[in-house]
């Protein structure tokens, strides 16, 4: 198995072959990626139909680009149905059942209410029952805050700490991250500078990167330019590729 560098969520549906190809060349070898909608799906047999798409194919595209793909499902308000809320976890837990993805996410409470915090209970629940890694994503302009509550209910929930990676961590979140036991994710793409300081000053331990980028430019470039930035050794490959392969290669796919 060639080491290269592990993006720990990007979007791929969201980029053209070539981006694909250009990833690879540039040093990214393992990546997970999660089904991205532009539009909310209207019906469960919607859902269906985009969730079955994107299992299908997306592993293929990667491939094609030598890239490892590690897919993931996961439900927020900003892709969830109107309706049919047990119908909906029902298909979730469809694909957790048939071993059909290797982490539940990026899943999220980005309104603060009862609906938000049920569902996000709710994949929490399945990703305790079926054993899978739970990735978990804050809202952008509640991102700290956020990222603690969510970190309460984990703990009140009883969640494995090795089963849970929240992303974008931020130079405030990061000592709160980590104190829980679970993983932090940087984002390289956009907070370019905090990700290059807080590797530097971190040990490396339970620490992955990501773009975590969907529509739009990105910097495909981001990943290795951060390794550029680092001093080569122990620290550094657990940052870029090991601790993100040992989080989502236990449940591989």
């Amino acid at each position: 198995m060639a080491l290269g560098l592990f993006d720990a969520h990007l979007h791929t549906s969201c980029r053209t072959q070539e981006d694909l190809h250009n990833l690879s060349y540039f040093g990214v070898t393992h990546l997970f990626t999660s089904a991205y909608f532009s539009t909310c799906p209207k019906t469960l047999d919607e859902l269906r139909g985009r969730w079955d798409e994107f299992m299908k194919y997306e592993r293929a595209r990667l491939a094609a680009a030598d890239i490892h793909a590690f897919l993931g499902l996961g439900l927020t308000a900003r892709n969830f149905p109107g309706r049919g809320y047990a119908e909906v976890l029902g298909l979730l837990e469809t694909y957790l059942s048939q071993g059909e993805i290797a982490g539940l996410g990026p899943i999220g409470v980005f309104g603060d209410n009862a609906n938000e915090w049920d569902l996000f209970k709710s994949q929490l629940r399945l990703a305790r029952e079926f054993s899978v890694p739970v990735v978990i994503s804050p809202p952008d302009d509640l991102r700290v805050t956020m990222t603690y509550k969510m970190l309460d209910v984990i703990v009140a929930d009883k969640i494995d700490n090795a089963n849970v990676l929240v992303l974008d961590v931020n130079r405030i979140s990061l000592e709160a991250v980590l104190a829980s036991g679970v993983y932090a994710g940087l984002r390289v793409v956009g907070d370019f500078e905090s990700a290059v300081e807080l590797s530097k000053s971190s040990l490396g331990e339970r620490i992955t990167v990501a773009t975590n980028a969907g529509e739009g430019p990105v910097d495909v470039l981001a990943l290795a330019k951060l390794e550029r930035e680092l001093e080569p050794g122990t620290q550094t490959r657990k940052i870029l590729f090991d601790n993100a392969y040992a989080f989502f290669s236990r449940n591989d796919r």
